[in-house]
């Protein structure tokens, strides 16, 4: 960098612009002062040169250049666009082919934190499960932060590691990243800004970081306010999103004026229209309706039906309850939990609970409120097909970048959720041994048909588990096993995990090696959950089993499919058109159904439902062609 010539002093001041101290403003050796135009100077400011355009999706071209702005103590990059800033930019590190166009104000004042070192408070209003965020973080450590405060000196290791990690990136120096673009915005205060990320129309950021890259761009667009936040790679906040104190994981889109505080939103989450308050959202939580509330509460793999409520507090001692709702839950149309409550897997919640319901034995299940009376339909989940299809959309809609902390366990039949089945087979097979029209579990109604029907669905699913371990383990080489000292697992913020491994993210020395923890504990999880299925069902390994677990398997799984397919032949039936065939000439429901839904055959899930069946005969054909 070099001091400006008397020349270009001279050209810029007949430009427009004004300086404090000329002597202070350093640029390229390459600057052309031709493109800086009525400029405020303050301060110590950097140049670089200004030789690109830019040119608007309408076709609207700016020479790259600085126009109309006061800039105080900043250093801007080569071919950058600003222009029309209202107020000023002070104490910001500006990157190359940045564009800022039409802002208000974009400072920093004092130390910033940039969102760092943050606590929010998940789970429970009441405070005590604070998760202290920052940008180098993931859903696991928040999970673990919140969940295990008993804990007490694994949580505080963790917390002064945050801490550390926030003292040694604050800053007087705020930092927008190379490509970024920021237009149409009001006040942006403490806000650090990714390369690539654009900011569209947003009123008012503070204390905040938006990680961004070229290959994950974020977009935080119109009406957004935000305070206290970290926003990570490929998020989108748009549309009046009201944001404080949150963590946004990567590829989670918050908007249509959906309002959170004190959230923690893991990797793949959607959240418009309501309102969230002290949530843990593992990766896949949707929410999509104005009318829903979701409060105190742990979910992930979960959908909220519109209205669906929670209670936290009885009016005693404050706003202390919380809810989990093990992965996969839903929660039906104006549906209500009574909050405190622990929900199994894959459970589907349809009215109004208050009786605090514990599922945990019982997952796959259906939570029913009939006319006041809590009755459980367990395992009718395992034959749905849109638990089948959940299960299939999940990792297509993957919106991590390559290099995510947050790594997520899919299958949907693993040693959490199987251990669950094994509980419910032994509660159902208990109650069972007691002839009865109806019995009661946990305050819960069980009919006996249902109950019946459930441990069928249960083993069916253990035998489809097992099945799937044997070929897949024998796909991958036979690999050894693995063995931790607890047969307990933890869905530790969307990776399920050993029990044991809580001890290691307890003593890690670093957020780095905790994020390297996790990627290797992805990798090894097959190799624990082998070893722990190889305990769980002696023999399973074995030779002399192979053929009775895959005529097990190749049975169970064609059960299941072939009930997934019933249950949707259903959305074909002809009480499902009513409101079709509108026309009046004519009798043209059934051709008017076809046009928008199609056939049944033709379903793009059915056909893929269909191939599964067929992959499941030719799978067992093969592998007991060898025995």
């Amino acid at each position: 960098m070099r001091t400006l010539s008397a020349s270009e002093i001279n050209v810029l001041q007949q430009q427009g612009c004004l300086a404090d101290d000329w002597s202070a403003v350093t640029v390229a050796d390459a600057f052309n002062p031709q493109y800086i135009r009525n400029v405020r100077f303050s301060g110590p400011v950097e140049l670089g040169c200004f030789e690109r355009s830019f040119v608007a999706a309408d076709g609207f071209p700016r020479h790259s250049g600085i126009y109309n702005a006061a800039l105080h103590n900043c250093k801007v990059g080569d071919d950058c666009y600003i222009g029309n800033v209202r107020d000023h930019i002070a104490n910001y590190n500006i990157g190359n082919n940045t564009f800022i166009n039409n802002v208000d104000l974009l400072a920093c004042s004092g130390i910033c934190s940039f969102g760092n070192g943050v606590q929010v408070a998940a789970l429970n209003e009441g405070g005590g499960r604070e998760i202290t965020i920052c940008d180098l973080f993931s859903s696991h450590l928040g999970y673990f932060m919140a969940m295990f405060r008993n804990r007490v000196e694994a949580v505080a290791h963790l917390e002064s590691l945050v801490s550390a990690y926030t003292e040694g990136v604050k800053s007087e120096m705020g930092t927008i990243g190379a490509g970024a673009v920021v237009v149409n915005c009001g006040t942006i205060t403490g806000v650090n800004i990714g390369e690539a990320a654009r900011l569209d129309g947003c009123s008012l950021l503070q204390n905040g970081t938006v990680l961004s890259s070229t290959d994950a761009p974020s977009v935080v667009g119109a009406d957004v306010i935000a305070h206290d936040f970290i926003f990570c790679k490929a998020v989108k906040v748009t549309a009046g999103a009201q944001i404080l104190r949150c963590y946004v994981g990567e590829g989670s889109q918050v908007g249509e004026q959906f309002a959170a505080t004190d959230c923690f939103i893991s990797c793949n989450c959607q959240f418009f229209h309501g309102e969230a308050a002290s949530m843990f959202a593992g990766p896949y939580t949707v929410s999509h309706h104005k009318s829903t509330l979701l409060i105190a509460i742990s979910m992930s793999f979960f959908n909220a039906g519109s209205g669906s409520n929670q209670s936290n507090h009885a009016y005693k001692l404050g706003p202390n309850h919380q809810g989990v709702l093990d992965r996969g839950s839903k929660l039906a149309s104006s549906s209500y939990l009574l909050w405190p409550a622990h929900l199994g897997a894959f459970t589907t919640v349809l009215g109004s609970h208050k009786e605090h319901p514990d599922t945990t034995s019982l997952p796959f299940s259906y939570l029913i409120d009939n006319h006041g009376v809590p009755y459980v339909s367990p395992g009718a989940n395992l034959k749905s097909v849109g638990t089948m299809r959940d299960a299939d959309k999940f990792p297509k809609r993957d919106g991590r970048s390559k290099g995510c902390a947050d790594r997520v366990s899919f299958n949907m039949l693993n040693p959490l959720t199987v251990a669950q089945i094994l509980r419910g087979v032994a509660v159902l097979e208990g109650l069972l041994a007691d002839v009865a029209d109806e019995y009661v579990y946990g305050g819960l109604r069980i009919k006996a048909k249902s109950a019946k029907h459930g441990l069928e669905l249960y083993r069916m699913a253990l035998n489809k588990y097992k099945g799937d371990l044997l070929l897949k383990r024998e796909a991958d080489g036979q690999p050894a096993l693995m063995t931790a000292k607890s047969d307990a697992w933890v869905d530790l913020g969307g990776l399920i995990v050993p029990a044991d491994v809580l001890d290691q993210v307890g003593a890690v020395k670093d957020l780095v090696a905790a994020n390297d923890l996790f990627a290797t504990l992805e990798g090894q999880l097959f190799a624990y959950e082998c070893g722990w299925a190889a305990k769980q069902f002696p023999g399973l390994f074995e030779a002399k089993q192979k053929m009775a677990v895959l005529d097990d398997w190749h049975e169970a799984c064609v059960c299941l499919i072939d009930s997934a397919l019933c249950d949707a032949k259903k959305e074909f039936a002809p009480t499902v058109m009513l409101g079709y065939g509108l026309d009046p000439v004519g009798d043209c429901k059934d051709e008017d159904f076809k046009a928008l839904r199609g056939e049944y055959g033709e379903n793009s899930f059915v056909k893929s439902l269909q191939s599964q069946l067929d992959e499941v005969h030719v799978r067992y054909s093969e592998a007991v062609s060898v025995l």
